[in-house]
């Protein structure tokens, strides 16, 4: 399984993945709402119908190996999903739940030096559809592999070798800056 570089916009803030390939996570794309919206509040072009490029895995497979004093963390919601990116030139980078406990994170492939060796994309959420509604395109298998590896995360005590997470109180590296409600939003 290879490590894959990866970093911000101006390359202050850059690591690596272990174990990033199709066996040692996800390929998918997201197509919701707020992955959409976090790209474009950070001046990304996208849309929910290409959706955002990610790879699912658990946190300790990421490693930041400089500038990790540039991450920082926005939400769309008091209470939703941490989007963790550079301070230092605006770049989003990876995605993880509010809790350290439940292991799992994203990393935008864009910002990934080699994404093709993450092997095709095997899934896609929050696909919108003609009446408006959304479904999801072939996710049973990642989100069993996704719930395997977190649990063995869980389990084993892999969850505490996070960059986003103080392992011992539990809480975000960075304070959450809540975005404005019309943050990435059209019009």
């Amino acid at each position: 399984m290879a490590d894959l570089r990866f970093s911000c916009r101006c390359g202050t803030l850059n690591g690596h993945v272990t174990h990033a390939s199709p066996r040692g996570g996800n390929h998918i794309v997201c197509h919701c709402a707020d992955c959409v919206r976090t790209l474009v509040h950070f001046g990304i072009e996208a849309n929910q119908q290409d959706g955002v490029d990610l790879f699912q895995t658990t946190p300790d497979h990421i490693k930041i190996d400089s500038g990790k004093e540039h991450l920082a963390l926005l939400t769309l919601s008091p209470k939703g999903a941490y989007r963790w990116y550079a301070k230092c030139c605006d770049t989003p980078l990876f995605n993880s739940p509010n809790t350290p406990r439940f292991a799992f994170a994203t990393v935008l492939t864009r910002n990934i030096d080699r994404p093709e060796a993450l092997g095709r994309v095997i899934g896609h959420t929050f696909l919108p559809t003609a009446d408006g509604k959304t479904r999801h395109k072939n996710i049973t298998r990642p989100v069993i592999s996704l719930m395997i590896k977190a649990g063995a995360a869980l389990i084993s005590g892999r969850w505490r070798d996070t960059p986003f997470f103080d392992p011992e109180t539990r809480e975000p590296v960075a304070a959450p800056t809540l975005a404005p409600k019309n943050a990435g939003r059209a019009g």
